[in-house]
């Protein structure tokens, strides 16, 4: 008879959990009085680990819940090709594909509720009133054989037409009772459509490379006649396509970042710089591009059609250099040269006055606005020019002491960096192009840093014409005019792979990674394969590939190096004294990297440390290595080199269900578990006792709210050495929910400082031990001046001064 073991987990509103462990034998009822709970969760352990069973919401108390084994997917083998869902058309139900040979289905009561879900391997009947009752599965009136290995998506045609589309990676085909029809296709992943007539002969089709297609179902009368394919462009990878009308097409991404949409370009190589102006002072729109080269000044203006035609300017120097342009009042143009300034009309475009830089001095640098020109001719000399109609005066000459004091840098690249002001969205941002495009703009009173979409970019400037309004000109290996997606903070961008990544890692030498992946199966029958691959880190492209064996997964990757090994790299769990550590179930196990007789080297295991429920991740520092259990919280193990042993230092008796676990220094370990908490627990060598020192103390508690998956060492910025925040050691976390945060460890003067402030801003709804808000901290600056005044005075600190320690906190991340 088999025995069933049970864990229920009551939420309380206070964060706190309440958890109880049973067993059963046969379905039965759990009987539950609890008072004051949020939610219960109702988990079975099993052979497989941890499976969770019911989880629901729970509002003043609850009597009695049910427990049906066979809820319990214990021998379920999941889907080859990734769990999927549906919901019935009218909200009647919710199926689920997620294990081979299993439905479930989830149905919804008449008032919207969603009810108990049951498993089925035989079919679902929805009935009008809401209830669900299984029926068996038959056979449909017409089926189709032969069709592309990688065929995922299915799309219904409508009448008159009907049939189905089955969208693969190498084929479309059509087909219905009594016609079948098929195109190749080039190699692809369709992830989304859209359907654009209502009798449903064309449609849109979005793949994973964010290539945007048209499907045409051709048909005389009602009578298929075959399929057409055209490509229409390049869009953001789509995850839902929607046809509006008149040709506009909705589509819905995941992107996320800085991209510039490409209207126009043209090839132009060599640009030095690049600049934009207006025929007349009062007009709304730029007429002129003009292009610096090393020893020429070329000029592009916008024609009657719209064009872009290359012209002259008369009262400009084609032969020389250009070092800066710029519009002037009084429909003036300007033009700055290493020996001159020029001012020219903009109707006549006739040369007006010119100012020449003095003997033995070039002009190395210039800027200018409307009415002034500021110079620099080298050595600290600095003049200052003023522009009238037609006139150029010099108005001062000045020289610069040395060096500028109060320098604060930050590196956006390694090649020479050029900056351009241009307005987007009513806010003016600056374009630092380099051969890593960055723009920069203020939030909150400070400066931030987006990359942009871009390879490299040598020059850029705004260009606002009636046929481009609001664009940027960007020169590169060509010119391109485009405009430029809304600015974010952080720019992500996605490298198709055509599989499932399940594992990666970095290794800085080769400059690759290395990835763990499973390959999408071509058919039912063929069974999953999981490869190794190494992708060069820049350009990622495919560098090697090593199939693994039959029903052998990876599951971990590290890219270590032993100690006395030649040049080179293993891929494993952790590194650890020149050795491998690797956690294996409920053991840690060390392995070695020994020379045989022969000359060649194998991995021998030296030693091992048993007594864990399940070790998910391992962290060491030193001779110390900090294990993350699944239910038994942290443990801290030491190897002793002599004996050549693992033995366990201590462990937090806490009974956490843990996600993740990082080292913060000698001492401190930070740990996230399953109810969306992190604390820390400290080594206590200081103890009197055997029993006192075997114990890790909790020492603090945070409540996130985010299911943390993985911690790292590391800063999501550059951190200058000299700021004084440079020295902060931080931790990044990722969460199930694709949050990124940082865990900073403050000094303590620094965290009784902000511990202050925290509670002059707000109260925390859920009390926090040695932790602070961060995101509450910063808010600080987002502020009215009458509140941060009121604040400042309940700290004693000036608003000046605490704008500036706040504003070094946000860069920590």
């Amino acid at each position: 008879m088999s025995v069933w073991n049970y864990v229920v987990t009551a939420h309380k509103p206070t964060n706190a959990t309440h958890s109880c462990v049973g067993n059963f034998t046969s379905p039965q009822e759990l009987n539950l009085i609890v008072a004051r709970c949020t939610r219960i969760e109702i988990s079975l352990l099993t052979q497989q680990g941890l499976q969770p069973m019911l989880d629901v919401p729970i509002y003043g108390r609850i009597a009695t819940l049910e427990l049906f084994r066979p809820h319990v997917n214990r021998i379920g083998r999941p889907t080859d090709n990734g769990q999927i869902g549906i919901i019935d058309p009218y909200c009647r139900l919710i199926g689920l594909h997620l294990y081979d040979g299993l439905f479930k289905v989830i149905s919804f009561d008449n008032k919207g509720q969603l009810k108990e879900a049951f498993n089925s391997s035989k079919g679902v009947e929805a009935h009008q009133d809401g209830d669900a009752q299984q029926e068996d599965f038959v056979e449909g009136p017409w089926s189709q054989n032969n069709l592309d290995n990688g065929a995922d998506l299915l799309i219904p045609v409508p009448p008159p037409l009907c049939g189905v589309l089955f969208i693969g990676e190498e084929t479309v085909v059509y087909c219905n009772a009594n016609t079948f029809k098929a195109i190749p296709i080039k190699p692809s992943i369709t992830k989304a459509y859209g359907r654009v007539d209502a009798d449903g002969s064309r449609y849109l089709l979005g793949n994973h490379a964010g290539l945007l297609h048209l499907l045409v179902i051709t048909h005389e009368k009602e009578k298929v006649t075959g399929l057409k394919i055209e490509l229409l462009g390049e869009t953001s990878i789509a995850s839902t396509i929607s046809y509006l009308d008149n040709a506009f097409i909705f589509i819905g991404s995941i992107r996320n970042g800085i991209g510039i949409n490409e209207q126009a370009s043209v090839e132009l190589q060599g640009v030095k710089g690049m600049w934009s102006l207006r025929s007349s002072t009062d007009d709304p729109f730029d007429t002129f591009l003009v292009f610096s080269f090393i020893s020429e000044t070329r000029i592009l203006a916008m024609n009657l059609e719209d064009e872009l035609v290359e012209t002259e300017i008369d009262g400009f120097n084609s032969q020389v250099q250009t070092l800066f342009c710029h519009d002037a009042v009084y429909n003036q143009l300007l033009q700055v040269t290493s020996s001159s300034v020029r001012l020219v009309s903009s109707i006549s475009r006739e040369l007006r006055d010119e100012w020449n830089a003095p003997s033995g001095y070039s002009i190395n640098v210039a800027t200018a606005n409307a009415t002034q020109i500021l110079l620099a001719t080298g050595g600290g000399h600095l003049v200052y020019l003023e522009i009238g109609d037609g006139k150029l005066t010099e108005a001062k000459h000045a020289q610069l002491d040395g060096e500028l004091t109060d320098r604060k840098k930050v590196s956006l690249g390694t090649q020479p960096i050029t900056l351009r002001t241009f307005s987007s969205k009513n806010s003016t941002h600056v374009f630092a192009a380099s051969d890593r495009p960055t723009v920069i703009y203020s939030s909150s009173k400070k400066l931030l840093y987006s990359n942009v979409n871009l390879k490299e970019v040598s020059h850029m400037c705004p260009f606002n014409s009636a046929a481009f309004p609001d664009s940027l000109a960007i020169a590169k290996e060509e010119l391109i005019i485009g405009t430029i997606d809304d600015i974010q903070k952080l720019h992500i961008r996605t490298i198709p792979l055509g599989e499932h990544a399940r594992r990666i890692c970095h290794q800085e030498q080769s400059r690759t990674f290395a990835i763990c992946s499973l390959k999408n199966q071509s058919s039912a029958d063929e069974s999953e394969m999981h490869l190794i691959r190494l992708i060069d880190d820049q350009t990622f492209d495919f560098i090697s590939t090593y199939p693994l064996d039959t029903f052998e997964y990876g599951c971990s990757k590290l890219s270590c190096s032993f100690s006395d090994d030649i040049n080179g790299a293993v891929y494993s769990l952790n590194a650890f004294n020149g050795k491998l550590l690797a956690a294996i179930n409920q053991k840690i196990q060390l392995y070695k990297w020994m020379l045989r007789e022969d000359g060649t080297r194998e991995v021998q295991s030296e030693c091992g440390h048993h007594g864990h429920i399940l070790a998910l991740y391992v962290q060491t520092h030193g001779d110390f290595i900090s294990v993350c259990d699944l239910m038994k919280s942290i443990s801290l193990l030491i190897y002793k080199h002599e004996e050549g042993a693992i033995e366990e230092r201590a462990r937090d008796y806490n009974a956490n269900w843990m996600s993740a676990v990082e080292i913060l220094d000698d001492d401190i370990y930070l740990g996230a578990e399953n109810n969306f908490n992190l604390f820390t627990v400290r080594k206590n060598s200081e103890g009197t006792t055997d029993e006192e020192r075997g114990r890790l103390e909790v020492v603090g508690e945070y409540h996130l709210g985010e299911f943390v998956n993985r911690f790292r060492h590391g800063s999501l910025v550059m951190r200058s050495p000299d700021s004084d925040v440079g020295q902060i050691p931080t931790v990044i976390f990722g969460t199930v929910n694709g949050v990124i945060g940082v865990v900073a460890s403050l000094p303590h003067e620094q965290y009784i400082f902000l511990e202050k402030l925290q509670s002059s801003l707000k109260k925390r709804t859920a009390e926090a031990n040695n932790f602070l808000d961060g995101d509450l901290i910063e808010s600080f600056l987002d502020l009215s001046r009458g509140k941060m005044e009121e604040i400042s005075k309940a700290v004693n600190v000036s608003v000046e001064e605490l704008s500036k320690r706040v504003e070094e906190l946000t860069r920590l991340h």
